[in-house]
């Protein structure tokens, strides 16, 4: 069963009540109405129950319509308003629009308002309805803009979305490409925790900065890097970038990225990154620290197997030239044929101990 129109009428006058009631009933509306004279009347009855549309009248015993209007929004009554007005005041209607009624009436018995009153109801619940529609989406998209926003915010790791001036073509030549990026792109979007990677406090103050000022074109590893971003169809999954911070400090990055592809050109694109240059440095350390490795164990090996104090004296000249012998415990591999009489464990044990004094000696000096 279809409910009933609620319509809240706040009128002075008992014959336009009768006038605009007789209308109601000989339109094909199913509706209610109730009736009021005072403004506080009505603010009392909207408060309490639910409406689906009020009519007011400007002229009222305690306050005029548009006072009423008023106190309507700023009680935040969400119900849609037409107002009425006497014929001559066109121009106080047009201000109730200004302050949110959904449309209004002009007293006229010539234009015969009581007429169109019906359709005016219609018109303004319709406009009500999209309004309200209107502000659920908006209010939803700002409720997912905030929960963006926190989790951008939140995130361990930088943020990022770049965007170039003008559509990239991505059938250009992978040189020309990687030109316009460079040449285009902008930071549009950041988290603070990207902006303090490069030594900024905030993501407001690296906003707006060139790529190219970020991404060196003259780092070689930088176009190989953007290189592989355009041969995975514009998308990057751990992409080391070697990018200077505020003070030139060289930071290695390992960035996953996605080019926004639209009518076949490149148009922004977003990505993460985390700093991984501890784990450069740490992992140059350890190669180094294995090459010197192998060079001890090649200069022992050297010591068991050919003449002693030759072999000491090119160490000795090799520490001079700056290589770092660690001292490292190991088991050298050697054909015991070679050792003679000797035992492994006690040649070993004997040439490293002469090995170790010499150096000492040495760094010493």
């Amino acid at each position: 069963m279809k409910k009933k129109l609620k319509i809240l009428l706040v009128e002075d006058i008992k014959h336009d009540y009768i006038a605009m009631n007789r209308a109601l009933d000989k339109s094909e509306l199913d509706c209610k109405i109730l009736w009021v004279k005072q403004g506080k009347d009505a603010i009392q009855h909207l408060c309490s129950a639910s409406f689906d549309i009020v009519l007011i009248d400007y002229k009222l015993p305690d306050e005029n319509g548009l006072e009423l209007l008023k106190e309507i929004k700023k009680n935040k009554l969400n119900v849609p308003v037409v107002f009425v007005a006497a014929s001559g005041n066109e121009s106080i209607a047009a201000e109730a629009i200004k302050l949110g009624a959904q449309d209004y009436i002009v007293k006229d018995p010539l234009a015969r308002y009581l007429e169109i009153i019906p359709d005016v109801i219609k018109k303004a619940m319709t406009q009500w309805k999209m309004e309200q529609e209107q502000k659920i989406s908006a209010e939803k998209l700002k409720r997912n803009e905030e929960r963006y926003r926190a989790f951008i915010q939140s995130s361990s790791e930088g943020i990022w979305c770049f965007e170039s001036a003008e559509p990239i073509p991505i059938d250009l030549d992978e040189d020309k490409i990687i030109e316009l990026i460079f040449a285009t792109g902008t930071l549009v979007e950041c988290n603070n925790m990207m902006a303090q990677m490069y030594g900024f406090k905030k993501r407001e103050d690296i906003i707006g900065a060139r790529l190219e000022n970020l991404l060196v074109p003259a780092d070689k590893r930088n176009i190989e890097y953007l290189k592989n971003f355009i041969h995975s169809d514009f998308r990057l999954i751990d992409g080391e970038s070697h990018e200077p911070d505020i003070k030139g400090i060289i930071h290695v990055y390992l960035n996953n990225l996605i080019g926004i592809i639209e009518k076949d050109s490149l148009i922004r694109c977003w990505g993460t990154q985390r700093d991984i240059t501890p784990l450069k440095n740490i992992e140059k350390s350890l190669k180094q620290e294995l090459r010197n490795r192998k060079i001890l164990q090649d200069v022992v090996l050297s010591l068991l197997e050919t003449d002693f104090k030759k072999s000491i004296l090119t160490a000795l000249k090799a520490i001079r030239i700056g290589l770092n012998l660690p001292r490292v415990v190991f088991r050298a591999k050697v054909d015991s044929k070679k050792i003679g009489k000797f035992q492994m464990k006690e040649k070993t044990s004997r040439v490293l101990n002469r090995f170790y004094l010499l150096l000492n000696e040495e760094k010493r000096q």
